[in-house]
């Protein structure tokens, strides 16, 4: 099929007009419209201005010519890069640090070679076909790390693409930060810092655990050290630091109870400083709280282990003595009433004496009330202050019944 005003034909294989000119053999001339006529042997006849012109071809043989694409230029960062290849596939590998590639290509068509064109795609970035510009070259800046294939298709002024694209491996390196290694050392890293931080954690919470522990400890030692000093004033009395009368009836019980299993005697002595009040008198309160601490102190000095002193009230004081009968009571006291003579205390600089009245009690360890044994050890004192004072007296058993 010839169109006016310039020759062309219908091509059935690729569904596309194909165009002639000068550079297949037609000579620079002016068609006359509707000035063309074809033989029934394929002969072409043309009217022009200048005459007719024959061209005879056969459709069936015409070969068509198929561009090829060639891969032209390669410049990395302005700089010439030698093209390596693998098999019929190029290959261009680029540093980490890359900042420009520019890729030029030629269509191998020589017939207009000004509108041969090219179209791309670089899988891996996008799949879709984009056309080149004008000078058939490409521009990549800062393309991520990876594997990349560029292909390319040529296409001649006839509109004839390559019968296949030109391949181009692109392989951009991954900065260290990005290394494989790296990374797999960047992760012990992290590993092993994780495990740290668990480790100071565990060992921070031991150590807070453990301080804990010992706070709870110094905490219950000082509640304990206190439990005993509340126990220690609620039994004692403040000024002698004997035990007062709570104190002496709670240990009392426990004394006559080993006493009544073991079998052995136990004797309770009532004590009263003699002429106390007239004491306080002549010489103050001062001289009587000293006078209570000196005779406290030689109570003391003088007890066993398994006897019990305590300040029973005022000037009074109570002794248990175990495993003393009476007789063995009355020896200890005659003994202290020669030790208080002989030991005065001094008082603002004097020497001063004082002087008390034993009531001794011996029961049945069987007996469990302290009020029975006191009872019948207050009235042999009373007995004894009647005999003048100074003096210890054995309660008889008439006083106890």
């Amino acid at each position: 099929f010839v169109g006016i005003p310039q020759p062309a034909r219908f091509d059935q294989q690729i569904q596309r007009f194909i165009s002639y000119g000068t550079n297949d053999g037609l000579p620079d001339l002016t068609l006359q419209r509707n000035a063309h006529s074809v033989a029934a042997d394929g002969t072409l006849y043309l009217g022009t201005a200048n005459g007719t012109v024959v061209s005879k071809f056969d459709p069936d043989t015409e070969r068509l010519s198929v561009p090829n694409v060639k891969l032209s230029k390669v410049l990395i960062d302005g700089a010439n890069y030698t093209i390596q290849y693998s098999g019929e596939v190029s290959e261009i590998n680029l540093a980490a640090d890359y900042r420009e590639l520019v890729l030029g290509f030629s269509v191998l068509d020589y017939r207009e070679p000004e509108k041969n064109t090219i179209r791309y795609r670089l899988l891996g970035l996008s799949s879709a076909w984009s056309s080149a510009s004008r000078n058939r070259e490409l521009r990549y800046v800062n393309l991520p790390a990876g594997q990349y294939q560029l292909e390319v298709e040529g296409q001649n002024s006839q509109g004839i693409t390559s019968a296949s694209p030109l391949r181009i491996n692109i392989q951009v390196a991954a900065p260290w930060w990005q290394s494989p290694l790296l990374w797999i050392i960047g992760i012990l890293l992290l590993l092993l810092s994780i495990s740290a931080i668990i480790y100071w954690r565990e060992l921070s919470l031991k150590r807070r655990n453990a301080k804990l522990a010992l706070l709870v400890t110094e905490r219950t030692q000082a509640l304990e050290t206190l439990t005993q000093q509340l126990k220690q004033r609620a039994e004692h009395d403040s000024l002698t630091g004997l035990l007062n009368r709570s104190g002496f009836g709670e240990r009392f019980n426990l004394l006559r109870s080993q006493a009544c299993r073991q079998t052995i005697p136990l004797s309770i002595v009532l004590i009263d400083l003699d002429h106390f009040k007239r004491f306080n008198d002549q010489y103050g309160h001062a001289a009587g709280d000293l006078a209570l601490q000196h005779f406290a102190a030689l109570l003391q000095q003088r007890l066993r282990e398994s006897d019990l002193c305590g300040r029973w009230g005022g000037e009074e004081f109570i002794l248990a003595l175990s495993d003393c009968d009476a007789t063995g009571a009355k020896k200890f006291c005659e003994d202290l009433l020669t030790t208080l003579q002989q030991q005065p205390f001094t008082y603002q600089d004097k020497p001063l004496c004082i002087s008390a009245t034993f009531g001794i009690a011996a029961l049945a360890t069987s007996t469990d009330s302290l009020e029975q044994w006191v009872k019948l050890a207050d009235q042999a004192l009373y007995q004894g202050k009647d005999q003048g004072r100074g003096c210890a007296v054995i309660a008889s058993l008439t006083y106890a019944s």
